[in-house]
């Protein structure tokens, strides 16, 4: 789940919202009984204030699983840090140490340092990863590393990490033309300022959107009531079935056609927030530095590339963050 207002919803069991969870996850696993578990992967948790009542979350999610059946197992998903509010993507609500206690497995989504919204990058840098697994108090071995989305690393016989010096060379590389492509948009970000400014308006106004949203949830709101109208009408009188079922029926299909608008609409006006606040952070991150960059530094690769895509060895392209694609 990839929308922080969903996840503080249901970390904070606003409305009910964790309680419903945790019974539906059962109701679940009663439908699916051959499954040998649950995985749970949350995004978007917010900051390092919320870890308390975030691990508590897990917890219950954990305590609900086992107390249905001790045999079900549970796999966590959890964003990359390399410690304690140190996280690549912001998510600063996750402490591993903490959720030790309430998972079987979990893994560690660190490929590419790619996160919702963008492609899967093909590297890691190497001082992160030696640093996440110096840091990290997973002492039973729960942590699962997805070697086949690492370019310069391989797995070794003792299960650890060992450097792959060809594929180094490529990283080194894929390095060194990031430098290229950050100064040349470093070179040109003054009017990459004033073109955002000039288009973001109509880039990405919402309003449409939201008057649509408007009108979908009370045009739902009238069908249910149609619904249940239609339902109570045919406990009190007895009508012609075949009638019955095509009015609920044609009433239904209205139903779910307009709950699938609606959730076509939001996930629209969710996508246009997210990208005019990732193209806003980015601006700010450019506009930070003092002048062109000289040196590899992780911090400006976090901050300023979405992904980078090795079409061929002579072909690799940079997409930073406001959605600009470079080849150096």
């Amino acid at each position: 789940m990839g929308n922080t207002s969903m996840y503080q919803a249901l970390r904070e069991n606003t409305g009910g919202v964790q309680d419903k969870f945790l019974s539906e996850l059962v109701q679940i696993m009663e439908k699916y009984p051959w499954c040998d578990g649950v995985d749970i992967d949350l995004k978007k948790g917010d900051d390092y204030s919320t870890a308390a009542k975030s691990t508590a979350m897990f917890r219950n999610i954990y305590n609900t699983v086992k107390s249905y059946n001790p045999a079900k197992l549970m796999n966590i998903c959890l964003p990359d840090m390399d410690s304690i509010n140190g996280s690549v993507g912001g998510e600063n609500w996750c402490v591993y140490g903490d959720l030790n206690n309430y998972c079987d497995t979990a893994s560690i989504m660190s490929y590419g340092m790619a996160w919702a919204g963008s492609a899967p990058g093909p590297v890691s840098p190497r001082s992160w990863l030696e640093g996440m697994g110096q840091r990290k108090r997973f002492s039973d071995g729960k942590v699962c590393v997805p070697y086949s989305h690492f370019l310069g690393y391989d797995k070794g016989e003792d299960g650890g990490m060992v450097l792959n010096e060809e594929e180094a060379k490529i990283v080194r590389r894929i390095y060194g033309l990031f430098l290229k492509a950050a100064n040349a948009i470093f070179g040109g970000r003054d009017s990459i300022r004033e073109d955002y400014e000039a288009v973001k308006e109509r880039l990405y106004d919402i309003s449409e959107l939201e008057a649509e949203r408007i009108q979908l949830q009370e045009e739902m709101h009238i069908v249910a009531e149609m619904i249940q109208q239609c339902v109570n009408e045919n406990a009190r009188i007895a009508l012609d079935q075949t009638e019955y079922q095509k009015k609920y029926d044609g009433l239904a299909n209205r139903f779910d056609r307009i709950k699938e608008r609606l959730e076509t609409v939001g996930s629209a006006i969710t996508e246009r927030m997210e990208k005019r606040e990732k193209t806003e952070r980015f601006l700010t991150e450019l506009e930070k530095r003092d002048g062109p960059l000289t040196e590899f530094n992780e911090e400006d690769w976090y901050s300023l590339v979405e992904y980078a895509t090795v079409y061929s060895r002579e072909d690799i392209r940079f997409t930073f963050k406001n959605g600009l694609e470079i080849r150096p």
